[in-house]
């Protein structure tokens, strides 16, 4: 768990510094968020509240490793309300993208619920808006990307498709065959089959 979190941590921060257009080679020094590490932990074997380091994974122990990441376990039950209340909505959520999909009924589904069982209700009651509004960008986002993804896909299926028509169209040249019979066989216009020649 704590390499993965160093992991995580190694990927915010590479975004972090994108998002804000610093420069790692710099000679002005770059100050960062202050990171804390939290991991909510849902099963039923309560240990009681932790901590995980990564210096646990070393294979060589020191009192003091160069590099630490301290991880702090938060146990969830009914008396950690708030923790609670959200991984509840959390799951609701994901329950309605399973049914409804990434749509404004998925959204407004999950805070009714959230709010009849009295999850989140009072946040969800008076920021009902905002939370609607900052949804619909999320699954927005997620929406666009998946479309500029499936996108990227065509493309380089329809740029893979063309290079398997040109080398058909090289290995007949090869055996001769007229142009003519070429664009009929491949589909490719006379100009590209000439710059084949």
């Amino acid at each position: 768990m704590a390499l993965r979190m160093l992991l995580y941590l190694s990927q915010t921060v590479k975004d972090y510094l994108q998002e804000n257009r610093l420069n790692v080679h710099s000679k002005k020094q770059i100050i960062l968020p202050t990171p804390e590490f939290y991991v909510i932990y849902t099963g039923e074997d309560k240990k009681g509240n932790r901590t995980i380091k990564l210096s646990d994974t070393y294979k060589e122990k020191q009192d003091l490793p160069q590099l630490e990441l301290t991880i702090n376990i938060i146990e969830t039950s009914y008396q950690h309300k708030i923790i609670w209340q959200y991984i509840e909505f959390c799951r609701i959520l994901n329950e309605q993208a399973k049914k409804y999909g990434y749509t404004k009924e998925m959204i407004e589904e999950t805070i009714k619920i959230c709010t009849d069982e009295d999850i989140l209700k009072e946040y969800l009651s008076k920021r009902k808006k905002e939370v609607m509004s900052i949804m619909s960008t999320l699954f927005s986002q997620e929406e666009v990307t998946k479309f500029v993804i499936e996108e990227e896909r065509e493309e380089a299926k329809k740029e893979g498709m063309q290079k398997e028509r040109v080398g058909i169209a090289q290995r007949l040249l090869k055996l001769n065959i007229s142009i003519d019979d070429i664009i009929k066989a491949t589909g490719l216009d006379k100009e590209t089959i000439n710059t084949l020649l």
